[in-house]
């Protein structure tokens, strides 16, 4: 008789052939888990799953989920990152009783799980910014990052004044977010995540910030090939065989109305070393979820809500007061931007 395939369970993906982080990642053979900050090797090629060996991340990592991609495990972790309180940083964070806060950075690691015995760790980098969710097409992964100047620039600022001249004073590089990478001998290099001639910007207005998506190939480390970004933020992620799409729910004021809209900035990724950003466009409505976007036929389909409310004048304090919540018409064609966007 035939031998019984070899059938074991996956994450559960939005597009067949693009994997997607997870706590628990397997090939049948090898089973992966994230449990109190340490990543665990499994043997279950056989009746009995069997324990092997684990590995603790580098100082400060906390891992959150990964990638699988042959003998090299892709390992995402937040890492805490002291601050100093200021004008310019996330103040309602701080506890009283504080003098410094944390705030999230990512560290990505590599490690090796050719032997499930004693999985090694061999390179790290650690990112500027918060991380929103990775992509693994082949060996080729793209990450998406999210980094705010303002956690750095004036954030020892204690009043407006020194604030805006922290501000005034910044210099480009101030504004593009650092990357330190580890190599396994534990040497350091440090620069800026992202070339200035891969950054560009909608036509219009964003929220500031940088959204960057960084390309590895897992084949040979996780140092990256390509950086590619926009100044703009983004939290939503869906990706096709050859397209990266990161959208931003928010509102926004149409006249008398505050409006939810979602921008969607659109990247390349039909190159397999490559990711680059094409365009961003605007919806009406915001996204439930990745699954309230869909590709067919190289047009992108957007599910959204929409939702809008009377505003009033503002009053003298600068307070912009909100009314009760108006009918609108439940279906609306989806409008692009005038720099391309599908």
């Amino acid at each position: 008789a035939p031998a019984a395939a070899d059938t074991h369970s996956t994450t559960n993906v939005q597009v067949v052939g693009i994997d997607e982080p997870d706590v628990v990642k397997t090939d049948g053979r090898r089973t992966f888990a994230i449990a109190d900050g340490k990543v665990y090797a499994i043997d279950t090629s056989g009746p009995t799953a069997k324990l092997m060996g684990s590995v603790t991340l580098p100082a400060g990592a906390m891992a959150r989920e990964m990638l699988l991609s042959g003998n090299r495990l892709l390992v995402i972790a937040g890492v805490q990152m002291a601050i100093e309180p200021g004008i310019g940083g996330p103040e309602t964070l701080i506890a009283p009783e504080m003098d410094r806060i944390a705030t999230v950075g990512t560290t990505f690691v590599d490690v090796d799980v050719s032997d499930l015995a004693k999985p090694t760790v061999r390179e790290s980098l650690t990112v500027d910014g918060s991380y929103s969710s990775a992509r693994l097409t082949g060996s080729t992964a793209r990450i998406v990052m999210n980094s705010d100047p303002l956690m750095t620039i004036g954030m020892r600022a204690t009043n407006e004044g020194e604030f805006r001249s922290a501000i005034a004073a910044a210099q480009a590089d101030d504004f593009i977010p650092s990357a330190t990478f580890t190599d396994a001998a534990g040497t350091q290099t440090t620069g800026p995540l992202v070339a200035c001639a891969n950054i560009s910007h909608p036509s219009r207005a964003t929220p500031l910030g940088m959204l960057s998506i960084m390309t590895m190939d897992l084949s040979s480390g996780i140092r990256p090939v390509d950086s590619d970004a926009v100044m703009a933020q983004g939290a939503t992620v869906m990706a096709s065989q050859d397209r990266m799409y990161v959208a931003l729910s928010h509102s926004d004021v149409d006249g008398k109305m505050m409006v939810a809209k979602t921008d969607i900035h659109v990247f390349d990724a039909a190159t397999k070393d490559q990711t680059r950003y094409v365009a961003t466009g605007t919806v009406t409505g915001t996204l439930l979820n990745q699954f309230a976007m869909s590709e067919y036929d190289g047009r992108l389909r957007v599910a959204t809500t929409l939702e809008s409310y009377g505003v009033m004048a503002e009053e003298p304090s600068g307070v912009v007061t909100g009314s009760d919540p108006v009918t609108v018409d439940p279906v609306e064609e989806p409008t692009a931007s005038d720099d391309g966007a599908a």
